[in-house]
């Protein structure tokens, strides 16, 4: 008779236990960060995006944001390929805590209010292939007389000071692939520099010496932020 009683108390217990977890599970409620609208692909996050709604424990995936401010405290976050939809739960799944990927890096321009520009450049011209992303260069360009009366003309950030501290960005060989460390892989054909939306004039000179002289790239710095940003791609 004993032993009939404890298996009663004991199956009493655990029957309790799981009901009481049942309930907790699925009538309270923790607040959880949700997104208000649609946020695309490759966007910056932001707390004005996503509000807080009470949900059931059930519910709450591990990685979900129970705390806005701290979650944002100090770090970005951005979309991954799939964007976020409106009701979505914020979940660090989703997102990246940066924004490399070739068309994230394009999302950013629009952030950032910048934009690119590109030109033609070689081992002379990159100094020794020494110009790597995040290098910041002066630009000499050198235009070669047309004619026997004319002279030959070169153009330092002295005469156009559009052409200090430009920043690389990226760099390529001729198959449009980044550019290796050995062999002729190793042998630049193009560097991209990132400039400001308003520096429109910067950009059409430089379009305007890659296309009647050479350019020549001079090393004078370096932002390990941006090379960071491209070997975190490979």
């Amino acid at each position: 008779m004993f032993f009939v009683l404890l298996a009663f108390c004991a199956v009493f217990f655990i029957t309790y236990t799981l009901n009481d977890l049942y309930i907790k599970q699925n009538v309270q409620t923790v607040r959880v960060a949700t997104v208000t609208k649609k946020i695309p692909p490759y966007t910056l996050v932001t707390k004005e995006q996503v509000t807080m709604l009470p949900l059931p424990v059930s519910v709450v995936p591990e990685d979900a944001v129970l705390n806005v401010e701290e979650f944002f405290q100090g770090q970005k976050y951005y979309t991954n390929e799939l964007g976020l939809g409106a009701g979505d739960l914020l979940r660090r799944e989703k997102l990246s805590a940066d924004n490399t990927s070739p068309l994230g890096k394009l999302t950013r321009l629009s952030d950032d209010q910048t934009m690119l520009v590109a030109i033609n450049t070689n081992l002379v011209q990159s100094c020794a292939n020494l110009v790597v992303p995040g290098t910041l260069v002066h630009a000499i360009v050198y235009i070669k007389a047309k004619g026997m009366g004319e002279e030959d003309v070169v153009i330092s950030f002295a005469e156009d000071p559009g052409l200090a501290n430009l920043l690389v960005v990226d760099k390529k060989n001729a198959n449009s692939a980044v550019v290796e460390e050995e062999g002729r892989e190793a042998i630049p054909a193009v560097v991209v520099f990132k400039l400001h939306q308003n520096q429109q004039n910067v950009a059409k000179a430089l379009v305007k010496y890659n296309e009647t002289g050479t350019v020549y790239l001079l090393p004078v710095g370096f932002q390990g932020d941006v090379f960071l940003g491209l070997a975190a791609q490979k």
